[in-house]
C-alpha cells in the first residue's frame, strides 16, 4: 500500500497583513494502489496573485498526469509525461492572467512534481523547492538540485521556460520521500550542511518518512499521521521559520529501510558548523587581494550571471507575450470577416423573403383589380339602363300633363279608373300629340265639359 499527508500552512509573516494568503498550494492524486503523483507549488512572495499561481500550476499538472500515465518499465514514458506537464502548466497560468488582463509574472510560482510507484521516483522541478528521499537500505537522498540566484531569497520560477526546468528519476529503489517548499527545505538541507558528508538534517526528517521510528501501516495511521504534522508545522513545531510551509510525505507500507549506525541520525552540532563557517569566510576574506570596499570579481561574475539569466527570463515572457498577441490578432481578423460573411448571409435571406411575399402581394392585387373591373362593369351597365329608364319619363309626363285634371278625376271604365301606363303610351317624337281616328270622332275638351 502506498500511504501519503499533505500539509500546506500560512506563515507568520503573510499572517501578519492584513490581506495574507498562504502563497504554497500542494495535492496528491491516486491513480492506484501502486501508483501516486504529487505536487508542490510556491507563489512568489513579490508576485501579488502567486497564490492562485501555485493553484492553477498543481492542479493543471495533476490532471494532466493523471490523465494519461499508466504502469510503464518505461523511463522516458514518465519524464516525458511530467514535461508535457510543465509545458502546459506554463501555457494555462499564462492564459489565465491574460484572460484577466494581467502580466503573468503576476502569478509566478515554484513547482516540483512526482511520480512515484513504490519503488521508482519520477520528477520535475522549477524553483527552490526539493524532494528528500528514503532508499531501501536506509540512505537519505537529496533527489533534486535547488536553483536559486546570488541572493539567499532569489530563484527561478516556472514561468522562466524550459531552460530552468530539471526532470529525472531517482538512481536507487526509494521506499519513501517528502517533499518541501523553501520554508521547510531549507532546514532540512541546510546551508551549514552543504560542505558536509552528511548534506541532510536526518534526525529532523527522519519523523516524516522513515517507518522504522513512524507507525504508518493503514489508512488509519496516516489519518493521524496528517493531524499530527500538520499541528506541528501549522504551530510552533518550526518557531524559526516565518514564511509559508509545505511538506508532502508519500511512503511504501511495505517496505521498512535497513537500519544504519546510531552516529548517522545523531543532531549535527550547529555551533561547530557555524565557527566553522566563519572560519572559512574569514580565510576567504584574509587571503584575498581585493578591498573591502570593492565587489570581489567572483561574486560581480556570478551577479551579472544571474542577472542575465534574471533579462533572458524576461526576454522569453515577452515573446511569449507578443506570439499570443499575434495569434490573438488573426483571431480577431478571422471573427471579424466571420461576422461580415454571416450579416451578408442574413441579408440574402432577408431580401428573398421580403421579395417573395412581395410578388405575391402583386399577384394578388393584379387578381384583386381584375374582379373589381368587372363588378365596376357590371355596375355601370345598371347604371347606364337606368338612365335609360329615367330618360323615358319626361315623355311620359309631357302626355299625362296635356291631359285635362277634370278629365283623369272623371273618367271611370266600368267602375274603375282609367291608369295610363307605359304600355299604353308611346315615346312622343316631337311636342305634338298624334291620336287615334276614334279620338277625333269625340266631341272637343271643351264641350265635353259643358
Amino acid at each position: 500500500m502506498l500511504g501519503f499527508f499533505k500539509i500546506s500552512a500560512i506563515g507568520k509573516s503573510h499572517l501578519a497583513k492584513s490581506d495574507g494568503v498562504c502563497q504554497d498550494y500542494s495535492d496528491v492524486v491516486q491513480t492506484n494502489e501502486d501508483m501516486i503523483i504529487a505536487a508542490i507549488a510556491d507563489g512568489l512572495g513579490s508576485a501579488e496573485k502567486s497564490d492562485i499561481g501555485s493553484q492553477i500550476a498543481v492542479k493543471t499538472v495533476l490532471d494532466h498526469i493523471s490523465g494519461r500515465i499508466k504502469p510503464s518499465k518505461k523511463a522516458d514514458l514518465y519524464i516525458n509525461a511530467l514535461h508535457e506537464a510543465f509545458q502546459f502548466a506554463y501555457r494555462t497560468v499564462i492564459t489565465y492572467a491574460k484572460n484577466q488582463n494581467d502580466d503573468p509574472k503576476m502569478y509566478n510560482t515554484t513547482l516540483t512534481v512526482a511520480i512515484y510507484n513504490g519503488k521508482d521516483l519520477y520528477y520535475g522541478q522549477c524553483g527552490d523547492g526539493g524532494i528528500v528521499a528514503l532508499t531501501y537500505d536506509g540512505d537519505y537522498i537529496c533527489v533534486t538540485d535547488v536553483m536559486k540566484g546570488e541572493e539567499f531569497n532569489e530563484t527561478f520560477p516556472l514561468l522562466c521556460g524550459e531552460g530552468y526546468w530539471t526532470f529525472g528519476k531517482a538512481d536507487l529503489p526509494i521506499c519513501a520521500f517528502t517533499m518541501m517548499t523553501d520554508g521547510i527545505y531549507d532546514i532540512v538541507c541546510s546551508p551549514l550542511l552543504a560542505n558536509e558528508k552528511q548534506k541532510i538534517y536526518v534526525p529532523f526528517i527522519r519523523r516524516f518518512m522513515d517507518r522504522n521510528v513512524l507507525k504508518a501501516n493503514d489508512p488509519e495511521d496516516f489519518r493521524k499521521l496528517q493531524e499530527s504534522i500538520s499541528a506541528f508545522i501549522s504551530g510552533n513545531g518550526i518557531p524559526g521559520v516565518t514564511d509559508d510551509k509545505t511538506i508532502v510525505g508519500v511512503i511504501n507500507t511495505k517496505v521498512v529501510p535497513k537500519l544504519k549506525d546510531e552516529e548517522y541520525y545523531r543532531e549535527p552540532d550547529w555551533k561547530a558548523l557555524k565557527r566553522k563557517q566563519y572560519e572559512i569566510m574569514d580565510r576567504e576574506y584574509n587571503t584575498s587581494s581585493v578591498r573591502p570596499h570593492v565587489t570581489p570579481q567572483k561574486s560581480a561574475g556570478v551577479s551579472e550571471n544571474y542577472r542575465a539569466q534574471i533579462d533572458d527570463c524576461q526576454r522569453k515572457l515577452a515573446e511569449e507575450k507578443a506570439k499570443n498577441k499575434k495569434l490573438a490578432d488573426k483571431l480577431m481578423k478571422a471573427l471579424f470577416v466571420e461576422s461580415i460573411l454571416i450579416l451578408i448571409l442574413i441579408a440574402a435571406i432577408l431580401l428573398l423573403v421580403f421579395g417573395s411575399e412581395k410578388k405575391s402581394g402583386h399577384e394578388k392585387k393584379a387578381e384583386s383589380g381584375s374582379s373589381f373591373s368587372a363588378a365596376d362593369s357590371k355596375k355601370e351597365k345598371k347604371k347606364t339602363e337606368k338612365t335609360d329608364d329615367l330618360s323615358s319619363q319626361p315623355a311620359v309626363t309631357n302626355i299625362i300633363s296635356k291631359i285635362p285634371e277634370d278629365i283623369i278625376s272623371k273618367v271611370q271604365i266600368a267602375g274603375e279608373d282609367v291608369v295610363v301606363t307605359d304600355s299604353t303610351v308611346d315615346e312622343p317624337q316631337s311636342d305634338d300629340i298624334s291620336t287615334s281616328d276614334d279620338a277625333d270622332n269625340e266631341p272637343p275638351a271643351a264641350e265635353y265639359a259643358e
